[in-house]
């Protein structure tokens, strides 16, 4: 796993399957954790009072997706969370609290819940139910 102290990149066989995020990311810069070819473009960045975010919007582009993943803000609470990889086992865990976000790019992940906790979560759309978009198993 490639840590820092506040952004945690979980990788198991060579491939990114999380980022972590911690609440203890310094208030400064422009911190894009995701790579400019991932499908879900991901970054947490600081302005000062009284900067200006450009008016702006984004261009029509046609995008073709196979995978689908989860951008978790953890609003307030505590889990634990496991990683999983594609033959359904378990190689990561770590407790994720208030203020952490976590990006879901790989493999499976479930969660257990140590605090009443209030999740954000994102993902790509559109949903297309339960059977088409996600596969249980025992962890």
């Amino acid at each position: 796993m490639e840590a820092t102290e506040h952004i945690q990149r979980v990788v198991h066989g060579g491939e990114i399957y999380a980022v972590i995020i911690r609440n203890t990311l310094p208030h400064k810069g422009y911190n894009f954790v995701s790579e400019s070819t991932d499908s879900m473009q991901v970054g947490v960045n600081h302005y000062d009072n009284g900067a200006t975010i450009r008016a702006h919007f984004h261009l029509p582009v046609e995008r073709a997706l196979t995978d689908t993943l989860e951008v978790l803000h953890f609003d307030s609470g505590l889990c634990l969370m496991e990683i999983y990889d594609e033959d359904q086992k378990k190689f990561f865990e770590t407790q994720v609290r208030s203020g952490d976000t976590v990006v879901l790019m790989k493999g499976g992940h479930g969660f257990k819940v140590l605090e009443p906790t209030r999740i954000i979560e994102v993902k790509q759309g559109p949903y297309l139910g339960q059977s088409r978009d996600k596969v249980f198993f025992e962890g």
